[in-house]
């Protein structure tokens, strides 16, 4: 437990804000090494300076059996300085409560995956086949860590366990999520002669992200429903007097069983098409 609980500290104590992961990344990777087991890096294309790997390894038991996937991600969110009264890269214990960026989402679920291939690595005799261990990148922004690793082939597995947070209770399983960028396309007038001249494309999509969170999701036993999130809105000039002619829009939908790309595209292009947009 000891060892569990330096290594949650360690991670805590590495900045690893989604965007420059590669401290979190070397430090699991030293660890791995020093199980025996070999860690591989993983980049996805658009990280050219190297600073985002994912890293993988596999533990075999040398015997036959299914494989089990062990994820979680290194990176965390962003750091505002005025919402912390600790260091946010110095593990604080008040309370019996550690304080840290990423103390839970999740670097004390990557700190029990360690520990937990330690233990494995060193009882081969207690399991068969595979585990399949990944730390990924970017799992706060778009998850293209875990994207490479599928387009990499390296995802294949019998079962998964996610170590993130969870309070008190285990879930079993989680939704999927699919982004969305959409452009609202409008049409620039001076500012003073609107509305009879120009389209405002920021009232398009305002009314268009209205109508896509209002539209309906799947019901599932245990993961509830799917749900729609306008997570960014942007368009405009502040500074010249022109009706907007283009919006950008950020969507998150989060899927259940049942929903699929196409269905998403789909509501969304007939939204679009009842309020003339499309």
């Amino acid at each position: 437990m000891e060892k569990l609980f330096q290594r949650w500290y360690d991670l805590i104590s590495i900045d690893s804000v989604s965007g420059h992961e590669v401290g979190a990344a070397d430090y699991v990777a030293k660890v791995l090494r020093s199980m025996g087991l070999e860690p591989h890096y993983s980049y996805f294309p658009e990280d050219t300076d190297r600073q985002r790997p994912s890293v993988w390894t596999v533990l075999d038991s040398g015997k036959p059996g299914k494989t089990m996937l062990l994820i979680g991600h290194i990176d965390t969110v962003d750091v505002n300085l005025k919402n912390w009264k600790t260091n946010p890269f110095m593990p604080t214990e008040i309370d019996g409560k550690v304080y840290g960026r990423g103390s839970m989402d999740m670097k004390g679920g990557d700190a029990a995956i360690l520990s937990t291939v330690e233990y494995f690595a060193q009882h081969k005799d207690e399991f068969s086949g595979k585990i399949l261990v990944c730390f990924v990148a970017d799992e706060e922004g778009l998850s293209k860590g875990t994207y490479q690793l599928v387009d990499e082939d390296v995802v294949h597995a019998d079962y998964a366990i996610m170590a993130e947070c969870r309070y008190n209770n285990v879930a079993v399983g989680f939704r999927g999520r699919f982004s969305f960028e959409i452009t609202v396309k409008g049409k620039a007038g001076h500012a003073s002669r609107y509305p009879e001249v120009g389209e405002n494309a920021l009232i398009s999509a305002g009314r268009l992200a209205a109508a896509i969170e209002a539209l309906p999701t799947l019901p599932h036993p245990k993961l509830h429903h799917g749900t729609w999130c306008v997570r960014y809105l942007a368009g405009g000039n502040s500074g010249a007097l022109v009706v907007p002619d283009s919006c950008y829009m950020f969507v998150d939908r989060y899927v259940v069983p049942g929903e699929d790309e196409a269905m998403c595209i789909r509501q969304m292009q007939e939204a679009a098409e009842k309020l003339g947009l499309a």
